[in-house]
């Protein structure tokens, strides 16, 4: 019970977190709102780009089975690390413009918004086709939302691992 428990909480708080914060970022930049409304093949790009670009969960804590030194810091069985994985989807290294939320970006499939291997979220797929869905129906049936402009500016929930708009007021 509480397996399906977490499941269900974590499916809807985090999926309903990444669709918000995608609406937010794609109604910030018009033009790609346009791009994504005049062509909506560019759906699928536009969900791996917000996974990627402002994940729902940020980080995890883990803790370290036996003694491995990470970036020149040794930590013994047993310590607790934080693994911000929303900052690994930021490294520049490995994204052109990774500060930029860009949903043109090419190959943008291998990110870690959703975890990997063993800790790779079981929810992922779905999640993936909820947005999806979601920017297909908006921008069809909503093709001239926006942010509303006569309400205060959208705010972050203040937390280290969960990341959403505390509001998100939008008008057509």
């Amino acid at each position: 019970m509480t397996s399906l428990q977490n499941l269900l909480i974590a499916g809807f708080l985090t999926t309903s977190a990444l669709i918000g914060t995608t609406l937010l970022h794609l109604l910030r930049d018009r033009r790609q709102w346009r791009m994504l409304r005049d062509d909506p093949s560019l759906v699928p790009a536009a969900v791996e780009e917000a996974a990627r670009h402002d994940t729902a969960i940020q980080a995890f804590r883990r803790t370290t089975t036996g003694p491995v030194t990470l970036a020149g810091t040794k930590l013994p069985a047993g310590a607790t690390v934080l693994v911000a994985f929303g900052a690994a989807n930021r490294d520049e290294e490995r994204y052109e413009r990774a500060d930029e939320f860009d949903i043109t970006r090419p190959g943008n499939r291998h990110h870690l918004a959703f975890g990997h291997g063993p800790h790779g979220c079981p929810g992922s797929r779905l999640a993936r086709e909820q947005l999806r869905l979601t920017l297909e129906l908006f921008t069809r049936r909503l093709p001239e939302l926006r942010l509303d402009e006569d309400r205060p500016s959208p705010r972050m929930r203040p937390t280290l691992i969960h990341r959403s708009p505390q509001d998100l007021y939008v008008t057509w």
